[in-house]
């Protein structure tokens, strides 16, 4: 998968995640007094909700097998423990499931390589038309060896001859 895109689906569904939950504090701190408003930010909450489950949907379907099962276990067991801290403190599972979604963004982020289907992810572009430009690639430099050279000093010159073994020979002559 590309990186770059990779990046940018993760962190709009964070931001779509935290603008839910922000929609949602405010409507559950509302009044009945003010009925439009309260609407009004149920409304974007649930429009912010399916933007991140889309997202969500479409980077699942582009994980490999051993990854989808990895993550299912996660998510089940991140529910489980958010049901036993909310019984226990109110409203703190909210916390947990942010957090757990954080971790496992950055765990998409920097397993980008091993994780995704790559060919997945070319056949949606090329379905939907979508070009993506990934980040610059480093250029990998070889390192240059060093030939050896021959120092001679100023006072002698080189002289070449010509062997039998058609290889050439340096010969120092002395003037």
């Amino acid at each position: 998968m590309n990186k770059r895109a990779n990046l940018y689906l993760n962190g709009f569904g964070m931001i779509s995640f935290i603008l839910t939950f922000l929609n949602m504090w405010v409507f559950l701190s509302l009044s009945s007094q003010f009925f439009i408003l309260k609407n009004l930010t149920a409304l974007l909450g649930f429009a912010f909700l399916l933007f991140f489950v889309s997202i969500e949907l479409f980077l699942f379907m582009l994980l490999n097998r051993k990854t989808k099962i990895f993550l299912g276990i996660y998510w089940i067991m991140t529910i489980v423990f958010m049901v036993f801290l909310t019984i226990r403190v109110p409203y703190s599972g909210f916390l947990l499931l942010a957090f757990s979604k954080l971790l496992k963004d950055s765990g998409r982020i920097l397993l980008v390589d091993k994780i995704y289907i790559p060919k997945e992810f070319n056949r949606y572009c090329k379905m939907f038309g979508i070009t993506i430009k990934d980040f610059k690639k480093k250029r990998k430099t070889s390192t240059v060896t060093k030939k050896n050279t021959i120092k001679i000093p100023k006072e002698s010159t080189a002289v070449a001859i010509k062997s039998n073994k058609k290889a050439k020979s340096m010969k120092k002559a002395t003037i």
